[in-house]
């Protein structure tokens, strides 16, 4: 493919992933308000033991072996079958180690109900370790329009069985039935779109292995990283405390993520196709963290700065705890933004040792700090050392870019300077308008919150424009986004 047509492959590819993120985070939402004022923080915290510990256990044995199909220059029938067989070893695998650890975790956290739930998590994580390897061929071609689908049939359905059974039950069940019920049938969709016929066979297991080990390992780590702290929580903290900081955690990701996921989700296969030509990749590397950081940082900032006002009117009173840990991993999480390019450009040039070691430190790094701040400082304690451990791990993050590809640290930084600026402004807007609508409205939190959500927003594009134009257009997020304003106008507008 030429520039230009991989350009609009890219573009279209974005536009799919980002319809089906905003079926995601609509219905995921939807999920967590309903089943907020359903279920208890303790609910939430005794689901959330269960699946950390089931992705610390998937990940040591994951084999990212899609993302060495979409990596490898040429995979044949062979290497899918590899592929399939290889995932279902590990999915019986992780059935057996899942289940057989289901009563010392019930012993450690003092709660019998988690030997039950741990049961039907291995028979789940057995079931849908038989997935097909082939769907990949799309994301190979740059065809997204499959994941659209397939996340929106999981989530919708997922939201519509846990919401269900929590008005029917009341029960933390709810949590776990829907996402099982989701993922099920998304499964039974992959080979629908694109049938494959599975056969074992492991002819190619050292073509896939040499891409997914260290992978493999890097998974390891960052599970470690994200997840080895939940534990810790539930376990110092109490069950109820560890729902909070999910809950939390998980609504603080939803405005930044979501809204850079399609986007960052076309990366890796673009970098790949530019793995040949460092300084074409560099280039690219560089406008995608404009671009990136350019969407993160306002949203995540703002959202910070509004939930305070919104998590009790939508949740209830039983999760204002909750504030602190959103307004703490917004802004965290929108900061990390700028150096989360990092993965897509050391798997594209196969440098996935690079990560691996680079989780194994920043896990060493954070544990002792997340530790002690449970120790000694509880939640506070706990999000204060987070916010360290997360800005050590940027550092990290830009020296290793700068390894791979040659930007320098203070340019990784500096070329968002328009984003720092422009935020700023936008920052400024939000605090005046929230004090002046709340003297003269106190109760309109609604209201309050729609205006500070558009006048910030406002204030930001207002600024960046400026910005742009007065550094004479030159390329860069603004030109993305008009670029693709102006097409989608183009082909929609009917000829005159």
């Amino acid at each position: 493919l030429n520039m230009k047509e991989m350009g609009t492959k890219l573009a279209k590819g974005a536009a799919w992933i980002a319809a089906g993120r905003i079926v995601f985070v609509i219905f995921g939402l939807m999920n967590t308000i309903v089943l907020a004022r359903i279920l208890t923080p303790s609910d939430f915290g005794l689901i959330a033991i269960v699946t950390t510990i089931q992705m610390i256990i998937e990940s040591i044995t994951s084999m990212p072996f899609s993302m060495a199909l979409v990596q490898h220059s040429s995979p044949t029938r062979a290497h899918f079958d590899t592929a399939f067989t290889l995932n279902a070893v590990r999915s019986v695998l992780i059935g057996i180690v899942i289940a057989s650890v289901s009563v010392p975790m019930a012993a450690v956290y003092g709660d019998p109900r988690l030997i039950e739930l741990f049961i039907v998590v291995a028979i789940s994580s057995t079931i849908l370790g038989f997935s097909n390897p082939k769907i990949v061929i799309m994301t190979r071609e740059l065809i997204f329009w499959q994941q659209f689908l397939i996340q929106s049939i999981n989530k919708v359905l997922s939201v519509i069985v846990a919401i269900l059974v929590a008005v029917i039950w009341k029960t933390y069940w709810a949590l776990l039935i829907g996402i099982f019920v989701g993922q099920f049938l998304s499964l039974i969709v992959a080979y629908m779109i694109v049938p494959y016929f599975p056969r074992f066979a492991v002819s190619k297991w050292r073509d896939l292995l040499s891409f997914s080990v260290w992978l493999t390992f890097k998974n390891i780590m960052e599970n470690l990283n994200s997840r080895s702290s939940r534990l810790l929580i539930g376990y110092i903290l109490g069950n109820s405390m560890l729902g909070i900081v999910n809950v939390g955690q998980n609504l603080a990701r939803i405005p930044t993520s979501e809204s850079i996921k399609p986007l960052r989700a076309t990366l890796f296969p673009a970098f790949s196709r530019m793995k040949d030509d460092r300084q074409r990749l560099a280039r690219n590397y560089s406008k995608a963290q404009r671009l990136l950081t350019a969407i993160a940082i306002p949203i995540g900032i703002g959202f910070a700065l509004i939930c305070d006002e919104v998590v009790p009117v939508v949740l209830g009173e039983q999760w204002t705890a909750a504030i602190l840990v959103i307004q703490f991993s917004a802004v965290s999480g929108a900061v990390q933004v700028m150096s989360n390019q990092l993965q897509p450009l050391a798997m594209s040039l196969g440098e996935t040792k690079t990560l691996f070691y680079r989780g194994l430190l920043e896990f060493f790094i954070r544990l002792p700090l997340v530790i002690s701040g449970l120790l000694y400082g509880g939640l506070l304690g706990y999000l204060i050392a987070s916010a360290f451990a997360d800005s050590i791990s940027v550092i990290i993050r830009f020296i290793l870019v700068r390894k791979l590809i040659g930007i320098s640290l203070v340019e990784q930084v500096l070329d968002n300077w328009p984003t720092f600026v422009s935020t700023m402004g936008m920052l400024c807007v939000c605090v005046f308008l929230e004090l002046f609508i709340t003297n003269i409205f106190p109760n309109a939190v609604l209201a309050e919150t729609m205006i500070v959500i558009v006048g910030g927003g406002v204030t930001y594009l207002t600024i960046r424009l400026l910005i742009w134009i007065c550094r004479g257009k030159i390329d860069g997020p603004e030109t993305f986004v008009l670029g693709l304003a102006s097409k989608a106008f183009a082909r929609y507008t009917p000829l005159r």
